[in-house]
């Protein structure tokens, strides 16, 4: 293995170690006193291998943090309901044949609040994302979202119920480029439209 490669690689595997130190960062502080601290680190390592595998496109590491019935509504408004329509939906997404959307996506989770315990057994978490999304035709989007997650602990483990993204609908990056573009097919629609109007005009002349 080349010393670039090495390099290369060892550089990665120190930016997902050092994933944790990051986020704990972003979230909010634990008190220490808190009778529900362990549960909050426990939902905490839960977010961050969450968002790790979805930036890895990691389907099986996933599935491993939902329930095997959970409801997600995703970024793009699809909704699925259990292991096998996330199956489904991430096969259409990433790997459709003539029809796949994404190369890759890049998530950046925050906490916006300690977690919401409802007993021992049940919590809701919620937050903001930084997306970025690599789309098959080349081009680039970038999200500012808002996520939302009902919790359950499962033999001493919690897992996700249920989770929801969404984001603005009248401002975001689709919706700016949609205009950057048709501003320039007015552009050259105009633009047209004179050239076709003096041509014809010419036409008439002669």
């Amino acid at each position: 293995m080349g010393t670039k490669q090495t390099t290369i690689r060892a550089g990665f595997a120190l930016a997902l170690a050092l994933a944790g130190t990051l986020h704990a960062a972003d979230m909010p502080a634990l008190d220490p006193n808190d009778p529900r601290v362990g549960d909050r680190k426990a939902l905490r390592e839960m977010l961050i291998a969450t968002e790790q595998a979805f930036n890895k496109v990691d389907l099986d590491a996933v599935l491993r943090v939902l329930e095997k019935d959970a409801v997600v509504v995703w970024q793009d408004g699809v909704r699925t309901t259990g292991h096998d329509q996330v199956r489904e939906h991430y096969k259409r997404t990433f790997q459709g044949a003539g029809g796949a959307i994404l190369k890759s996506m890049s998530i950046k989770a925050a906490l916006s609040a300690p977690a919401h315990f409802y007993g021992e057994q049940y919590a809701v978490a919620y937050g903001t994302t930084k997306e970025n999304y690599d789309l098959v035709g080349g081009s680039t989007v970038s999200l500012d979202g808002l996520w939302t997650s009902h919790v359950a602990k499962r033999d001493g483990a919690w897992k996700i119920t249920a989770l929801h993204f969404s984001t603005n609908p009248f401002d975001n990056d689709v919706l700016r480029k949609a205009g950057h573009a048709a501003w320039i097919f007015g552009i050259v629609g105009a633009a047209a439209g004179l050239i076709v109007g003096w041509l014809l005009g010419r036409r008439r002349k002669t």
